[in-house]
């Protein structure tokens, strides 16, 4: 599979995961070939219910497996909240009265998918693996921006 350089795709929560439901987050992504097969790029959600910043990419496709980590870089860690993102210095206020005592950026998102060739889209899962708070998974389907299965 030929990597495309402008793709379009969502993510959601596993609202088991969260407790409560959360709209699906809009991306958009622009990639580039690296070395040794693999990419790089930038990812940027629909702010309304994403994160409001870019994050960079890099990662690695294969025939028909795609995987990457996603980072926003500088970005203040960022929770799930019945009302859609919420920093982590808010989420402590709320729950606990003051912010954290340290300042914590946003852990890397990781993301494990496959070609599904009946919605001519990668599918497949995402995690955040941090030891601040329980971790949070869900999953998403991406693909080259125009193709069928609504990218």
């Amino acid at each position: 599979m030929k990597l495309a350089r402008k793709w379009t795709g969502e993510y959601w929560y596993d609202g088991a995961d969260v407790g409560f439901s959360l709209p699906r987050v809009a991306f958009t992504a622009d990639f580039s070939k690296s070395l040794c097969g693999g990419f790089r790029g930038q990812i940027l959600d629909d702010s309304a219910v994403g994160m409001p910043y870019r994050a960079s990419v890099r990662g690695r496709l294969r025939a028909d497996s795609l995987s990457f980590r996603k980072i926003y870089s500088g970005a203040p860690y960022t929770v799930a909240s019945p009302s859609g993102a919420e920093s982590f210095d808010d989420y402590c206020k709320r729950l606990f009265g003051s912010p954290p005592a340290l300042i914590f950026l946003h852990p890397p998102i990781y993301y494990f998918g496959r070609y599904s060739k009946v919605s001519k889209a990668f599918e497949g899962i995402w995690t955040i693996l941090s030891e601040v708070i329980p971790l949070a998974d869900g999953r998403f389907f991406c693909g080259i921006r125009g193709q069928r299965g609504g990218l």
